[in-house]
């Protein structure tokens, strides 16, 4: 099972990699502009102010 193991691996690895060019594309495309996060997430400043 040693080349199937490694196969999951790989896959594994892929999946994460992915994941974290998502999460770094969607950090970097809001930035620290608190208007921009606020135009994606209104929700957020009405969380806040309760």
């Amino acid at each position: 099972m040693g080349i199937l193991d490694g196969i999951v691996e790989w896959i594994a690895e892929q999946v994460m990699n992915g994941l974290d060019l998502i999460t770094t594309s969607v950090l970097g495309a809001l930035g620290c502009d608190m208007t921009v996060f606020l135009r994606y997430f209104p929700a957020a400043e009405t969380m806040y102010t309760l």
